[in-house]
């Protein structure tokens, strides 16, 4: 493992990094003991603890008392808030692969929150959407663009009147932050398309739940399409998470 002593300011912090990084790496199954790790780290046994402890209730060890602590295959054991760490890792292992995964996500989980929210909108709702739609037409730089883009899917979310989705919403967009370049990039073409917008709100608004659907579907399978391309110039597959 690539270990190195921690600073003194935030220790726990700086201890639970560094056993992340090496975790994400796929560089080890196993990790030392608390007293190996405070040694290596320079750091006292209760900072390991705490990053230990932190790491497991992400899902990427299980801590066995008086044993070695056991990685765990995140695809099996982590949940969705581990993908704003996946995004800050080195991209070499997760770039292509995880954009791709989280734009499929988005565009499975937005399409049928556009469905629910012709269900189920009020007219302030569609109000608020059809604003925000219309900013399409006139934001002109890709940071305006793209804090209009999670303002439209943040009312879509809100309006499908779903915690889960809602729940899901945030943690892409806690790994979206993480990647405002390749997102500017892979959005480019939603973005750049607020006729499709206008045409998702109508549907919202008329209450058509297949409409909505359909539209929603045909937005957010741009950037998918971006994510397909960018992947196949790199060699089709990439490297993925825990492959």
């Amino acid at each position: 493992m690539n270990l190195e002593p921690v600073r003194r300011q935030n220790v726990s912090d700086g201890v639970f990094q560094q056993l992340l990084t090496n975790i994400l790496e796929g560089e080890t199954t196993t990790l030392p003991s608390e007293r190996e790790l405070a040694a290596t780290l320079s750091v006292n046994r209760h900072a390991v603890r705490e990053a230990l402890k932190r790491l497991e209730q992400i899902g990427l060890v299980r801590i066995v008392h008086g044993g070695a602590t056991e990685v765990l295959d995140l695809r099996t054991h982590a949940g969705l808030d581990i993908l704003a760490y996946l995004a800050a890792s080195p991209p070499r292992r997760y770039g292509p692969n995880l954009a791709r995964s989280v734009l499929e996500f988005r565009r499975s989980a937005g399409t049928d929150a556009a469905r629910l929210a012709a269900l189920r909108a009020t007219p302030e709702t569609v109000a608020d959407l059809e604003r925000a739609a219309a900013r399409y037409h006139r934001e002109a730089t890709r940071p305006e663009q793209l804090t209009v883009d999670r303002e439209f899917w943040s009312l879509i979310i809100d309006a499908s009147d779903n915690l889960a989705y809602r729940l899901a919403f945030n943690t892409l967009m806690n790994a979206f932050d993480h990647l405002p370049d390749m997102l500017a990039l892979l959005l480019a073409p939603e973005l750049d398309d607020p006729a499709s917008h206008d045409a998702l709100v109508r549907a919202i608004a008329e209450g058509d739940a297949d409409g909505a659907a359909a539209h929603a579907h045909h937005l957010l399978s741009a950037s998918s399409a971006v994510a397909d391309q960018w992947l196949a110039t790199l060699g089709g597959t990439g490297t993925d998470a825990q492959n």
